[in-house]
């Protein structure tokens, strides 16, 4: 039985991206942000993982299609997409970075694909210490590289990032990005005691 959660991780991830949705004009960077798609057990649009083969045919329908979360002013586009367990409880996310391809020239279009980011919180496949459940892929040539983190990414946490490490946005900007809102710990004891990131808290 569902339970009426006031503080459920959905509610309080819908609260942010509503936020971004309403405030986004505030930020520069930001040229549009739509409001998330709500299915119950899921937040944003399923997308598919960006390779060299498809980068640029999915761009280009994420663009064609609107299913980007935020378009920046340079092209590029961010998503969000959440999974939800019955209580409201997040059990998965898949949030990306996307850099726009580039047609001018093969160097630009290497640097355009290694800047691609994507978090992962996903049960499938998991590995002790090498693919935990959380994780940071950067690039698309090589996906078996990933980056542990300690908790999954709300989407004030994930575009903190973007603003504050891609594009150095000054602190007082990116300041109206950070919560208080304490996450459980989604490493074992063996994988909190090796290299991981943790956002925040």
């Amino acid at each position: 039985m569902k339970k009426n959660n006031k503080n459920s991780d959905k509610k309080q991830i819908l609260s942010e991206w509503r936020w971004i949705y309403a405030n986004f004009p505030k930020f520069d960077l930001i040229n549009d942000a739509k409001m998330p798609s709500d299915h119950s057990a899921t937040l944003g649009h399923k997308f598919d993982h960006f390779k060299r083969k498809n980068y640029k045919s999915a761009y280009n329908t994420a663009l064609e299609d609107e299913s980007y979360s935020i378009y920046l002013n340079d092209d590029s586009i961010i998503y969000f997409y959440y999974i939800f367990d019955v209580n409201e409880k997040v059990v998965g996310h898949n949030l990306a970075y996307v850099p726009p391809p580039n047609n001018y020239n093969f160097l630009d279009e290497e640097i355009s694909i290694s800047k691609y980011l994507r978090v992962d919180y996903d049960k499938t496949g998991y590995k002790s210490i090498i693919h935990t459940l959380v994780h940071l892929h950067i690039g698309i040539d090589n996906p078996e590289f990933r980056i542990p983190i300690s908790h999954y990414l709300s989407p004030f946490d994930f575009l903190y990032i973007i603003l504050k490490y891609m594009y150095h946005n000054e602190q007082d900007i990116v300041d109206k990005l950070v919560t208080n809102k304490q996450k459980d710990c989604l490493l074992t004891n063996e994988e909190s005691d090796k290299l991981r990131i943790i956002f925040g808290n």
